[in-house]
């Protein structure tokens, strides 16, 4: 998992997408699942994708939930339950 900084640098950063590009990559070459952590908006998303990331979670993703909402959430279908 990497840090919300991490996604929120690509807007202004010259380097920050290498650096992005580089930890999903050594991640993945480890085995390790690579999660980015604080995703907020749909721009953040599709350029992490871009950078190779397939795995997310944050505000853009879904909100916080209580427990009973979390379990009906996790039953779904599209959510692998």
């Amino acid at each position: 998992m990497f840090w919300t900084q991490f996604s929120l640098v690509l807007e202004g950063v010259p380097h920050a997408a290498a650096l992005i590009e580089s930890v999903v990559a050594l991640g993945t070459r480890l085995g390790l699942s690579v999660i980015a952590e604080g995703v907020e908006t749909q721009e953040q998303l599709e350029q992490l994708v871009k950078l190779g990331c397939t795995q997310f979670q944050g505000y853009y993703v879904a909100r916080p939930l209580t427990p009973d909402a979390f379990f009906t959430f996790a039953a779904q279908p599209w959510a692998g339950g």
